[in-house]
This record gives structure tokens, sequence and C-alpha cells, in this order.
């Protein structure tokens, strides 16, 4: 009996300096936290290893955040405690074991596979504070089943009888720039993503560069990788890009790059691209006025001849396009869009011919050439303005196996008009006595009129046979006169010419024949 006294009382001393509870389990020795790994650093391979569980790894790739692996005492004893959660903050002093208070922290999140385990996916209004902040880990574990602890178990034990055991702090580094949160991508005719930038879009005032870059060799692809931004214009948080790259398999990455430089990536994820490829650009801008009255009609294809007699009268500039398109194009639409109040204007799906683009039209030459003519309409020229900064832009459309219609734009081409009059349209006619100009124009003129030659096919003030300048006493900022003047029998180059203090213009050249002379 004594003997068996002796034993009862040396394990119930055993139980109680080594905290075990009333299943016979004890808290480990230690627990350690790993690496503190970020999702976006992850390749795609990586994550497979790392987390079996499909919903947990989608999870993963959509919105990012941080994987925690701790160690707990040995590979034996993960099964030696009830609860394991993984705190963080941006500020140390708030984690648990700083006893700080647990409120304040910015999250916790708990083990979950039951091997050590976290996924720390920030929290929806913690988000805009992190870029450039340093986050503090500190995982925690703890038994439910102490009712009675030893003497182990009686320090370590919170107000509930649970005892429980903290790990070392670890911390990482988050980029300085926003976030990324919802983040999708597809493959098929080309690469599509749509993503969230976490700023407040309602104090920002201006969104930073974002976009997507992908790589069929880099698991991890950056920026130099290759990428594509999204529009400068686009303002909201909410933001989708589409990529058109050559046929194949792609790792893409959504990115926002911060104020001072730093690149935030999201976490991988992998897409095929079926190559649909479509390509613009804007390869010369002519005047109609500047050029000579016989060369007119070799700037044009034969099947756009109708068109000589009034560019002759209105003006307007010829404008030339280059444009092609690769994979299974079943559609493809090509135009053009002008804006007189900013390239931000300028639309971004498509193309607005409202600004007083013509069509387009393909060159006769078997390339991939194509011209259209725009008029510039004088009502772009407003009393209160000194300058306008035209801006000029293509887009072609195209759409593959999808059927949705994806484009491509051109760089901008930007004219200046520093306040010169413009010369809107110029008519003549001829009558028994004289021949008539009828002649509209918009800016302040002070001196119109017409210069001529029966020789030189784009007559000047310094190149002519004559000027005409006409009387008229009441110019302005807009003229629509009638003017005789006579000249004598035979056939003649004219132009019309309007000049101001902010420069002057030419009407484009005209042929009249005057029969008899006056």
């Amino acid at each position: 009996m004594r003997k068996l006294l002796c034993l009862l009382s040396t394990a119930l001393l055993l139980f109680s300096c080594n905290d075990v509870d009333e299943f016979g389990r004890m808290l480990p020795d230690n627990v350690t936290l790993g690496e503190v790994l970020s999702v976006s650093d992850l390749t795609y391979a990586e994550l497979e290893t790392l987390v079996s569980d499909e919903y947990i790894r989608e999870e993963m790739r959509r919105n990012g955040g941080l994987l925690v692996q701790t160690q707990i005492g040995t590979s034996t004893d993960y099964q030696t405690y009830d609860y394991m959660e993984v705190f963080y903050s941006d500020d140390q002093s708030l984690l648990p074991d700083g006893n700080g208070d647990w409120t304040a922290l910015t999250g916790s999140a708990g083990s979950y596979d039951g091997t050590g385990k976290a996924y720390i996916s920030w929290y929806e209004d913690a988000l805009m504070q992190l870029p450039g902040k340093t986050i503090y880990c500190q995982a925690y574990i703890s038994l439910y089943g102490q009712q009675m602890p030893g003497f182990v178990g009686h320090i370590q034990s919170d107000d509930y009888g649970s005892s429980h055991l903290y790990s070392d702090v670890r911390s990482y580094e988050y980029p300085d720039a926003p976030l990324i949160r919802d983040f999708y991508v597809e493959g098929g005719d080309v690469i599509r993503a749509e993503f969230r930038t976490m700023v407040d879009e309602y104090t920002v005032s201006e969104m930073p560069e974002r976009g997507i870059c992908y790589s069929t060799t880099n698991e991890l692809p950056t920026i130099s990788d290759g990428a594509t931004y999204v529009s400068a214009n686009e303002q909201s948080s909410y933001a989708s890009v589409t990529a058109q790259v050559p046929s194949g398999a792609y790792y893409v990455r959504a990115f926002t790059v911060g104020a001072s430089g730093d690149v935030y990536y999201s976490p991988v994820q992998r897409v095929s691209s079926e190559g649909l490829m479509a390509s613009v650009q804007i390869d010369s801008l002519v005047y109609v006025a500047d050029i000579p009255y016989n060369a007119l009609a070799d700037y044009l294809p034969t099947d756009a001849a109708f068109y000589l007699d009034d560019l002759r009268v209105r003006g307007g500039a010829l404008i030339y396009l280059s444009a092609s398109a690769e994979g299974s194009v079943n559609f493809w639409d090509l135009g053009l869009s002008v804006s007189a109040t900013g390239a931000n204007n300028l639309p971004t799906d498509g193309y607005d011919n409202g600004y007083g683009a013509e069509g387009i039209w393909k060159n006769e030459d078997g390339n991939n050439n194509y011209w259209t003519l725009y008029w510039q309409p004088a009502s772009y020229f407003s009393y209160d303005r000194e300058r306008n900064d035209f801006h000029y832009q293509a887009a072609m459309g195209v759409s593959g196996t999808s059927g949705n219609i994806v484009w491509s734009y051109s760089d901008t081409l930007a004219t200046v008009w520093d306040e010169e009059p413009v010369i809107e349209s110029v008519e003549y006619s001829e009558d028994p006595l004289a021949y008539n100009m009828t002649l509209t124009t918009w800016g302040h003129t002070t001196n119109v009129g017409v210069c001529y030659s029966t020789t030189n096919d784009l007559p000047t003030l310094e190149q002519n046979d004559g000027v005409v300048r006409c009387p008229d006493t009441s110019l302005g900022y807009s003229v629509n006169s009638y003017y005789e003047f006579s000249l004598p029998a035979g056939t003649y180059y004219v132009r019309a010419y309007a000049q101001s203090e902010g420069g002057l213009t030419y009407s484009p050249v005209q042929q009249i024949t005057i029969s008899t002379t006056r």
C-alpha cells in the first residue's frame, strides 16, 4: 500500500509540474514562427505545394496576404493543443505577448489545415493603411482541458483556465504601394483581367499607375517582362485591362506603382492566350491647304476622287494610318477620334467619329494602309481660348472566337492652334461683272484676300502673280462676307488667306477660269 501511494504521489507531481490536462496531454515545449511569406512572392507551383486546399488556394490568388508557418515542438506535437492563432499588427507592442490590447490588433488568423499554417488575408478596413508598413506576427497555442492546472499551468493559464504559449515575433515589410484585391484573370482570345486598387478614390486626386504583367517563362513576372497598363483616364478603384499577347501559356500578376516607386504585385495566376492581336498607328497628317493643286489627287485613292471638290472648298486634314491584326479574326473595325479639349477626353472604349472625322478607307497599295479625312469644324475655336491643342487617336477593334471586341489604340498625335484665323470655306462664282468669293473665317482677322497665279499651283503672299485684298472695314471675330474682284481672262490658281496678330492662314488652292476680261 505504501508503494502504491508513493507511485500515485509521483504521478500527480509529474502531471502538476508538466502541465498535463485531464486527458493526459501537455503543451509542447515551444512554438516558433518560420518565415512569414507574402503569397505574392510564391510561384504558381510553390503555392500548389504549400496549400492543398483548393478553395483557400484560390482565395489567396485573388486577394493575396501572408502565409505563416509555425513549428510547434516536434513534428508529432500538432495534436497536443486545442487552439492555434496568429496575431498580427503594425505595432509590435499591441501583440498579446507585449501585453497589448487585443481589441486594438490589426487582426488574427487561425490555422486552416491543422498543421500549423495560418493564412492572413487582410480585413477590408485595414487595406488602405498597409502600404509601407512593417507587419509583426506572433503565434499563440492553447489547451482548453486544464480545469485544475499544476504549477506551470497556473503560471501560463488565462482567466478561462486554459494553458497557452506564445511564439517569437517575425515581421514582413509591405511595399509602399496600394494593395490589390479581387484579382480575376481569364484567357482565350486575349488576356483579360479585373482587380480592385485599395485606395480611397474619394480623397485620392489621381489613381496610381497599375496594370498587369505577364511572361511565358518567368513564374513571377515583373513589369520588365511585359506589361499592359490601365488607362490613365480610369479614375475608379475598380479597373479592367486587356493584354494582346502572342499565343501561349502565361503567368500573370497585377501591379500598382506607389508614389515612391515601390511596386506591389498580386499573387500569380496562370492562363492561356490564343494570340488575337491588333495594332494601329498614325503615320502622318497633311493639311489640304498645304498641298499644291495638281498634287492633291495623288494624296487620295482613285475611288475617293469625289472628295476633291469638297476638300478644296472646306479644307481639313488628311490622316494616314497603318493597321494590322493577327490570330483568328472574325471581325475588325477602324476609326479615328479627335479631341479639342485634351488627350484625356479621347474615348477609351472604341472611337468617336462625331468630332469631324469621316470614315476610314483602305489604300489600294495591297498593304495594311488606310486613310481618313478630318474637316476640323470651326466651332472648336472658342472666343476665350488663346490656343487649342488638337489630339488625334486611331482605334482598331478586333474580335475572335469569344465575340468580344478588343481595342488597340495608336499613340496620340497633337497639333496646335495659336489663335491664327481659321478659314472654314471658300467658294467662287462668276457673274457678268466680276468674280465673287464667299469667305467664312473664325478668328480676329485683320487682313483677308486672295493671292493668285497662272503657273504656281500653290500661290502665297510672297510667290504670286498678284494679290487682291478685300476692302472690308468691319473685320472681326467671325467673317462671312461676299467680295468681288476682277482679273483678265485666263485660268488661275487662287488661294484665299486670312491674317491676324496670331498668324497667317491659307485656304486650299482652287482653280478658276475667267472667260472675259473685265
